[in-house]
């Protein structure tokens, strides 16, 4: 299956956060035990080329993957609003990781994934393309509710919020699958 090169470009901002996430976890493992805010680093750079993205892209107002993706100013705004919420994020969140010292890589990722999911869920125009970026949103946000693994109330907060996510998807699958 090929794409038209116009259908990549209108999913840039989405494939540069997830790429930059991917990248954020193969290089975590080999940072030195002080240098644990590069993947924080990391995080803003794909959030400030996001930015500069969907700027580029502001004006445009067309279906792009046969249908499942529409690139309008209304997902534009959002998507800005979202990289704006988000740097806000790990900027403050830097200082509290060190403090609770849960200084781990996987954090700023999971922000990032996050954010690709809601992306993808304020340009979705299929309800599959919902499902999809409402799951790609949720999923990190079920680990980062658990991220202090040591903490049993960090676990039982992660472990409830999975089972509720769970039973909404199947049921907003079941809707779905009625239509």
């Amino acid at each position: 299956m090929n794409f038209p090169a116009t259908d990549i470009g209108a999913v840039l901002p989405e494939i540069i956060v997830a790429v930059y996430a991917c990248v954020i976890l193969l290089i975590e493992p080999f940072l030195p035990k002080g240098r644990r805010e590069i993947p924080a680093y990391f995080g803003l750079a794909a959030l400030g080329l996001a930015f500069y993205a969907t700027v580029q892209l502001m004006g445009a107002d067309l279906p792009v993957l046969n249908g499942m993706f529409v690139l309008d100013p209304f997902g534009s705004f959002f998507k800005l609003l979202f990289y704006v919420a988000a740097a806000m994020t790990i900027l403050l969140s830097v200082g509290y990781l060190k403090r609770e010292g849960i200084e781990l890589g996987e954090y700023y990722a999971f922000v990032l994934f996050a954010v690709c999911g809601m992306m993808i869920l304020v340009s979705a125009s299929d309800l599959i393309t919902v499902f999809l970026g409402l799951e790609l949103m949720a999923i990190p946000f079920y680990i980062l509710a658990g991220f202090k693994r040591f903490e049993a109330k960090s676990l039982e907060a992660s472990a409830k919020y999975f089972i509720l996510g769970s039973f909404s998807s199947a049921i907003l699958l079941f809707g779905i699958s009625l239509l």
